[in-house]
């Protein structure tokens, strides 16, 4: 069964979104924001007073609430949230009449009659000419929204005042906000390209912030379970490229540093809209350097003896950008999406995506877009000899390049056991890691490369 609650629907149009004046608003990236609003009380007299806050998120952590001010003492708050809901709004009128009607298919009243609310829980209960009706099939309309029905919750404050003019400052953790980094790499020859970065910042509650400064933390914050539960948030993937409403291409964020974290603080006053988005404009730079590179990971599964097997391999296209380039400080992870530009034309082709994480310092953003196959490889175990303390490996990697140009491709044989070694080989090689070996090959344009080698694992 429906409800249809014509005077909630005008209440809610002719109210519009809640808005706060002045205020800081700081967003994790964990679904999480703490807000901080400075409010200016005017009291009839000075000592024991009591007033009320409103517009506050509908995802409030109430036990994160703090008050602070020179004047004023709190000594107790009592938290209300009674949101126009069909319940609510149905338990306002308990013991009271309401108008039952019912609706054609042209929207237009065809029944309509009148019967007292008895019970609302678990179900409505009506008396209804003399009888008793469990969950009509009607719907409802209601002369007026009841008064204690709130747009937000609220607060209302007890303390104590030394002025009847005071600041106050309320700050408190909120559920409903995240933020994300989307990155565009254009690349406009082989080895350069164009960066645009952009913020996109979600507000996913009820309550609207105007004339806020904005900050946003970049960092795995801990945030301890407080109990209270919270609407999760569902990360949209950034566009590529947006209309002119969407974007403020203005100015970009002042970096912060501190200890532990990053904040980027968008410079001037911003309005963060209800149940909206917004982008800000993060990084714009023009022919960054970009490295491609292809690379083979392959790894050594356990094998009986003589279990030699044939495999056909693409190779991982990758874009690796320095992350210097952007700054001399840690940048947010999010995706990259990467595009090619069409020689002699304004246009792009879009060739791959990744996501990344945090970029320490002096750290790379390594994107691995797919596979290419105008590179491949064919990886044959020629033959297997288990002993009882040792299995020995012989090898052979064919390469071939179909591309016009000369390539390197890194190859990664990732071992099954900590203690190994290599003999034998056709090429020179690093040891990346304890069970890693790296070999470096080079091709020619349209031709062929071999890689070959023997190894042993112990068998412990």
């Amino acid at each position: 069964m429906k409800y249809l609650f014509s005077g909630v629907l005008s209440f809610l149009v002719l109210i519009g979104p809640a808005i706060s004046s002045a205020g800081e608003l700081i967003i994790y990236s964990q679904n999480k924001g703490f807000y901080t609003e400075h409010i200016n009380k005017k009291f009839e007299s000075k000592g024991h007073i009591s007033f009320q806050i409103d517009d506050l998120t509908d995802q409030i952590i109430q036990s994160s609430l703090l008050f602070d001010s020179d004047c004023l003492e709190v000594y107790s708050f009592n938290f209300i949230d009674n949101p126009a809901s069909n319940f609510n709004i149905l338990s306002s009128y308990l013991n009271d009449t309401i108008r039952l009607v019912k609706y054609g298919d042209d929207g237009v009243i065809t029944y309509s009659t009148e019967g007292k609310l008895l019970m609302l829980n678990p179900t409505p209960v009506f008396e209804i000419d003399g009888h008793i009706a469990v969950n009509p099939p009607y719907d409802y309309i209601f002369p007026n929204i009841p008064e204690n029905i709130t747009k937000s919750p609220v607060i209302q404050i007890a303390g104590k005042t030394k002025n009847k003019i005071c600041q106050l400052s309320v700050s408190y953790l909120s559920g409903g906000f995240d933020w994300s980094t989307s990155y565009s790499l254009t690349m406009i020859d082989k080895e350069s390209a164009n960066l645009e970065a952009w913020f996109q910042v979600q507000n996913h509650t009820r309550k609207s912030f105007e004339d806020i400064n904005l900050t946003l933390v970049s960092g795995d914050i801990k945030f301890a379970d407080s109990g209270q539960s919270h609407i999760p948030l569902k990360r949209t993937m950034a566009l590529a490229s947006f209309s002119s409403e969407e974007m403020d291409r203005s100015y970009s964020p002042d970096v912060l540093k501190n200890e532990d974290y990053i904040r980027f603080r968008i410079p001037g006053k911003v309005l963060m809209p209800a149940k909206g988005e917004k982008h800000f404009l993060y990084k714009a730079e023009e022919n960054i350097p970009v490295i491609r590179s292809y690379h083979l990971a392959h790894n050594v599964n356990y094998r009986g003896r003589g279990e030699t097997n044939v495999e056909d391999i693409p190779i991982t296209t990758r874009y690796t950008v320095s992350g210097s380039v952007l700054g001399e400080h840690n940048h947010p992870g999010g995706v990259f999406r990467i595009y090619e530009k069409v020689k002699n034309d304004n246009s792009a082709v879009f060739v791959g995506s990744d996501a990344s994480s945090i970029v320490r310092r002096g750290g790379n953003f390594k994107l691995n877009t797919g596979k290419t196959h105008d590179i491949t490889a064919v990886y044959t175990v020629k033959n297997i000899d288990s002993q009882k303390h040792m299995t020995n490996y012989e090898v052979n990697v064919v390469f071939t390049n179909s591309k016009n140009e000369a390539v390197v491709v890194e190859f990664s044989e990732i071992m099954n056991r900590p203690d190994w070694g290599i003999r034998d080989k056709s090429h020179d090689y690093t040891k990346k890691d304890s069970r890693t070996a790296v070999f470096l090959i080079d091709i020619n344009a349209d031709s062929k490369a071999e890689l070959t080698y023997s190894f042993y694992t112990e068998n412990k």
